[in-house]
């Protein structure tokens, strides 16, 4: 993990990250990388107004990282051929926009919660 901490280069990172777990299987570790990739999103979320904006002005949009990653991203190589072809196509699985979608969608939800109504009704004697 040191060659990560020092690395500057995302990309080198993802290599030395996958040439660490390679051939790793343990069932822990799949059934977590969502769960610790989507609190990386959501400190993003609020550390970046940017970033949240980003996302809210994407309602109803797919979100998808276009690079040949088949977990994260579509698994194709560029945005050209991603939009060329319908997201059920694509060999990647695509987590990274599910999960900026999901959160995007909750985001909407709770700015709708925020602005609706109060439904509480007060009864005043006139």
């Amino acid at each position: 993990m040191i060659k990560v901490k020092h690395t500057e280069n995302p990309a080198q990172v993802l290599k030395l990250v996958e040439e660490t777990l390679a051939g790793e299987t343990c069932e822990e570790w799949i059934a977590e990388r969502s769960r610790i990739m989507k609190t990386l999103l959501l400190s993003k979320v609020e550390r970046c107004p940017e970033f949240k904006n980003e996302l809210l002005s994407l309602e109803g949009k797919i979100i998808v990282e276009a690079t040949r990653h088949l977990l994260w991203a579509s698994g194709l190589s560029s945005i050209k051929e991603t939009l060329e072809k319908s997201p059920h196509t694509w060999p990647g699985q695509n987590k990274l926009g599910w999960l900026m979608m999901e959160i995007r969608d909750d985001l909407l939800e709770e700015r709708k919660k925020q602005n609706s109504p109060d439904e509480t009704h007060v009864l005043t004697k006139q």
